[in-house]
C-alpha cells in the first residue's frame, strides 16, 4: 500500500518533470529551427542570409521570410530535416510549414 508520503513524492516528481520539459523544449526547438534556417539559406544560394531566426519574447521567436522564394527554400529545408527531428519538434515544424504555405 502506498502511504500519504508517496502521493506527495509523486507530485514533486511530476512538478520536476514539468519544469524540466518547459526548460528543455524551447532550447531543443530553437536548435532545430536554427538548423533549418541555415539549410534554407544554403538552398536559396543567394550568398546572403535572407531568412533570419529572431529569438525573442515568447516561446519560439520568429522566422523572418522576406520573399516567396525564401518561403519555398524554408519549406524544402523543413522537409529535409523533419524526419530526423523529435516528434514534438516535427509537429511544430509541420504546423509552421502549413501556416507558411497558406500565406
Amino acid at each position: 500500500m502506498h502511504g500519504e508520503g508517496d502521493d506527495s513524492e509523486q507530485a514533486i516528481i511530476r512538478d520536476y518533470k514539468d519544469s524540466l520539459v518547459q526548460c528543455l523544449a524551447p532550447a531543443a526547438i530553437t536548435t532545430w529551427i536554427e538548423k533549418i534556417v541555415d539549410t534554407a539559406n544554403a538552398l536559396c544560394g543567394s550568398g546572403s542570409v535572407a531568412i533570419k531566426y529572431k529569438k525573442g519574447e515568447g516561446y519560439l521567436g520568429e522566422i523572418v521570410v522576406p520573399t516567396k522564394k525564401d518561403a519555398e527554400c524554408l519549406s524544402k529545408a523543413i522537409n529535409m530535416h523533419a524526419l530526423a527531428a523529435p516528434e514534438l519538434v516535427r509537429d511544430i515544424l509541420m504546423a509552421y510549414k502549413a501556416k507558411l504555405l497558406l500565406t
